[in-house]
């Protein structure tokens, strides 16, 4: 549900594609990537149906609009995969590599980025992650982990992480 003023009374806009579009009014282009996103992958809306309302759009609005990715597996994995897009940063999304082995983000063959949420602190998951690391050192892969806090408010230090890993052929 997303409150819509200018339809008056009490009245919310109910259709998740107008509420998506009028997000674009209050939030943040990759608030908007994010939301699609899940509606997408969640069967809210259809990926050609979003494709269609950004029809009419201004151009460099609708290009934005249209980097969505429904396998994305939370908001700050979508807003850090619109970013790295904005900056030229080519990714593969929801790589598998076996059986309990799927990354958020790999850059070229050997670069795996990693967005983590709060259950990450937890001293299981802490384990688990390092299992991960550690396998995935074993695949000759490069690992970088963030904090969705990082994402939110130290994005300078996150892609220059990024970028300077690329720099030294990580990805390669």
């Amino acid at each position: 549900m997303h409150w819509d003023a200018g339809r008056g009374g009490s009245r919310f806009v109910v259709d998740p594609i107008a509420c998506l579009l009028d997000m674009r009014r209050c939030e943040p282009l990759e608030s908007v990537v994010a939301a699609a996103d899940c509606a997408i992958g969640s069967g809210l809306i259809s990926e050609r149906g979003w494709t269609r309302a950004l029809v009419g759009l201004p151009d460099q609005q609708a290009g934005l609009l249209r980097d969505v990715d429904p396998v994305s597996g939370s908001y700050w994995e979508s807003v850090t995969r619109f970013r790295l897009h904005r900056r030229g940063i080519t990714l593969r999304t929801q790589v598998d590599f076996g059986v309990r082995l799927r990354v958020d983000f790999v850059i070229g063959r050997h670069l795996v980025i990693e967005i983590d949420g709060r259950q990450h602190t937890e001293r299981k998951q802490f384990e688990i992650d390092r299992e991960r690391d550690a396998r995935l050192s074993i695949l000759d892969m490069r690992c970088l982990r963030f904090s969705g806090r990082q994402i939110r408010s130290s994005w300078s230090q996150v892609v220059s992480a990024i970028e300077s890993a690329i720099g030294r052929g990580d990805h390669l």
